[in-house]
């Protein structure tokens, strides 16, 4: 009977105590899970409310003494306790009367928090006392009971507690809902009775945390779903932005638009369109000031116009600057800006176009028009210039024609001839800027014409040439006088350049020019000719006015050379252009149309220079009359019949008389251009329809007019250009008489 005593009140308060520790250990373990799986995307996310709003649903239970909720860092997002004093190192323990544990947060297998959580033992421990207090009692009294009445009540008592202890034992199994028999109604039976309250209130607080738990699960798991709904919510959404900042960033990246944003005067962001146009890169230009790059006369318009109108909130008015390039070169930019948020503070958003080829082409109709202007001045003057040479320049032929060769005053109308020659040189010149000056075309070789022409230039002077033409070089068709005119110009431009002497470099080449390019050629096959000196070159202010007319910084200089040799270049359909560096030299560069057949060399014959007389009637038709008085001796010395009008309907009258009177001109010589009358290009009309095989010869002071390039398609046999020379003028005739 002791030894069931003993086993009585030691072994069912040791188990009830164990039990409990279990249950709370699980209840905990498990109350941390719950809460850790609930609250690990509202930490991912940093989601305070939602964390709040879970821990306040754990909160409500009654055993929980504390809850810490922290970030992988160890920072707080949720705590509360109802104990003051608490110990927040993490582990799991059993204290006086709390059992703490500390349970990790994951997600992907990866920590992202902890769950740091305590749960009150008081209740564990009032009811282990409670069963010692009613186990020591019972105890007792069985002990005197035992004692005092072993044999004559040991059935009655002995019974009921067999019984307990069996009740006992399931109980510690975790029965808890099994209860003591109740046989009597003596004390065993009061001790029954206590022992069952007990069981009940026991099994009461067990269902209440079922309850609980069950209640939390599902409030868990709603705000579980909530929650994954807004992490895929966000996700589609971060997604979502992604693509969108991709898209503008390969939008922004290949765009044909230079894009810059300046902050404080300094380059925040630079796109690739930018990168390529300045040559730099992206490490050297990004935290760089932006006037850096700004030519010096342009600075002021980004630094009042932009930058310092920041308040404006936006300015889309385009403004055309210059920038350098990595290179040294200039390049023309045409660009507004517009007032942007850039890392929380006011940013300029600046949009750029590349202009530079925009701006040559410009400038080449500039020239042009400028050209075209002084043409109609330089034709006119040219064309009476011409006029009143002829006239001088005959009567001095006719009047050797009446000296010796060794007479004073022959040597000094030699002289004279001499200067007239270059005088009558000075009006072509002056007739390349006219319309009227078109080029006489014909297959030229373009090899023999620059070796010819550069040869002739450089001879004597301390400059050598080295040429650099493939054998296969096209043949271009040029007027051969003109195209020698630019040659000489450019060649002398760059002896003069290199006064302590060097080397010239000429590069010919075959250029096939497509549809769509910025030199303003139409599509074809070019000759390429490059004259390269290395000189001291043309400084930068000057580079667009070299064809300037006139515009020359030379002393002795005219400022018609490279004019004249721009205006033959474009009266060929060609282009011209130049690149220079101070101290490097200049080259220039220029097109020509070309042909691919190969030109003919035909060897020239030397023929002798003398005065060719002949017979038959010519009539002379000018305006001026002293080209008529001269006209008419200079073909009277010919030994021609020789008649002379001033205009176009005089000509056709006389010449309709002369042929139904059966005494015909031989001959007709026209002047082309005779002002308020008229000239030869509309006489020749009239004529031709009285009498198709008339023989008319044109004559002008436009030396190169189109009419005079192209004078058998207008109906003339021949040309003859003023001023006249008597050797050449006798010759035209007698060859053109003599066929008919």
């Amino acid at each position: 009977m002791e030894r069931s005593q003993s086993l009585f009140f030691y072994f069912f308060p040791a188990k009830l105590e164990k039990q409990g520790y279990k249950a709370i250990v699980d209840r905990a373990n498990n109350l941390a899970e719950i809460i850790a799986f609930s609250v690990s995307p509202a930490i991912f996310f940093n989601d305070i409310e939602s964390i709040k709003t879970i821990a306040e649903n754990v909160r409500q239970d009654d055993d929980l003494v504390y809850l810490i909720i922290s970030n992988k860092f160890g920072y707080i997002l949720f705590s509360f306790n109802r104990n003051e004093e608490l110990d927040t190192q993490r582990s799991n323990k059993i204290k006086s009367d709390v059992f703490q544990i500390d349970h990790p947060v994951f997600i992907n297998n990866e920590v992202i928090g902890h769950i740091l959580l305590g749960l009150s033992l008081e209740n564990l421990k009032t009811q282990v006392s409670e069963s010692r207090k009613i186990t020591a009692f019972v105890s007792i009294i069985i002990f005197l009971a035992g004692t005092i009445s072993f044999f004559t009540i040991s059935i009655i008592i002995t019974r009921p507690l067999n019984k307990m202890v069996k009740t006992v034992e399931r109980i510690s199994e975790g029965d808890l809902a099994c209860r003591a028999e109740i046989s009597s109604q003596y004390e065993v039976g009061q001790l029954g009775l206590a022992f069952n309250t007990m069981l009940d209130r026991l099994e009461s607080a067990y269902t209440e945390l079922i309850n609980i738990n069950q209640t939390l699960e599902i409030q868990v798991k709603n705000r579980t779903i909530e929650l994954q709904q807004e992490i895929n919510e966000r996700i589609i959404i971060e997604k979502a932005l992604r693509e969108s900042e991709e898209k503008y960033r390969i939008l922004v990246e290949n765009i044909n638009e230079l894009i810059f944003i300046i902050q404080n005067g300094i380059i925040k962001y630079i796109n690739t369109k930018a990168l390529d146009i300045l040559g730099y890169s992206k490490d050297k230009l990004l935290l760089d000031n932006l006037l850096n790059y700004i030519h010096p006369e342009d600075r002021n318009t980004i630094i009042e116009e932009i930058l310092e109108k920041s308040n404006n909130k936006r300015n889309n008015q385009p403004y055309t600057i210059r920038v350098f390039n990595k290179d040294g070169n200039t390049k023309w930019l045409e660009f507004s800006g517009s007032i942007i948020t850039w890392e929380e503070k006011p940013a300029m958003l600046i949009l750029a176009h590349d202009i530079t080829e925009k701006r040559k082409l410009e400038e080449e109709a500039l020239k042009v028009q400028k050209l075209e202007s002084i043409a109609l001045l330089a034709g006119g003057i040219a064309h009476d210039f011409n006029n009143y040479l002829t006239g001088i320049a005959g009567n001095i032929t006719i009047a050797k024609m009446y000296l010796e060769s060794d007479e004073k005053a022959y040597e000094r109308l030699s002289e004279a001839e001499k200067a007239l020659k270059r005088a009558s040189n000075l009006t072509k010149q002056l007739l390349t800027f006219s319309k009227g000056g078109m080029p006489v075309l014909k297959a030229t070789s373009i090899v023999d014409l620059l070796k010819e022409s550069v040869n002739f230039v450089l001879s004597g002077s301390n400059v050598k040439c080295e040429f650099s033409i493939p054998d296969d070089i096209w043949d271009a068709n040029v007027d051969e006088g003109q195209i020698n005119q630019v040659i000489n110009n450019l060649v002398i431009n760059a002896v003069q350049s290199m006064p302590n002497g060097g080397i010239l470099n000429i590069k010919a080449e075959n250029a096939a020019v497509a549809e769509k390019n910025f030199i303003p050629l139409k599509p074809g096959n070019y000759i390429k000719v490059s004259i390269q000196d290395h000189g001291i070159g043309i400084p930068e202010e000057n580079i667009n006015k070299i064809f300037d007319p006139f515009f020359t910084t030379k002393k002795d200089g005219s400022g018609l050379g490279l004019s004249i040799t721009y205006s033959i270049i474009k009266k060929h359909n060609g282009y011209i252009a130049v690149e220079s560096k101070l101290g490097i030299g200049t080259t220039f560069h220029f097109y020509l149309p070309a042909i691919l057949e190969k030109v003919q060399i035909k060897e020239k014959v030397a023929e002798e220079e003398k005065i060719r007389h002949g017979k038959g009637k010519i009539l002379v038709m000018d305006d001026e009359e002293i080209i008529r008085e001269l006209a008419y001796e200079m073909l009277s010395s010919l030994r021609y019949d020789v008649t002379v009008v001033e205009d176009g309907f005089q000509a056709i009258d006389i010449y309709k008389n002369a042929k139904e009177s059966k005494e015909p001109y031989d001959l007709v010589i026209m002047d082309l251009t005779i002002p308020g009358g008229m000239g030869g290009n509309e006489a020749i009309k009239e004529l031709l329809k009285f009498d198709p095989d008339v023989v008319a010869v044109v004559s002008s002071g436009y030396s190169n007019d189109p009419v005079m390039a192209n004078f058998k398609e207008h109906g003339f046999r021949g040309v003859i250009p003023k001023p006249y020379k008597m050797i050449e003028v006798s010759k035209i005739l007698h060859d053109i008489v003599a066929s008919k």
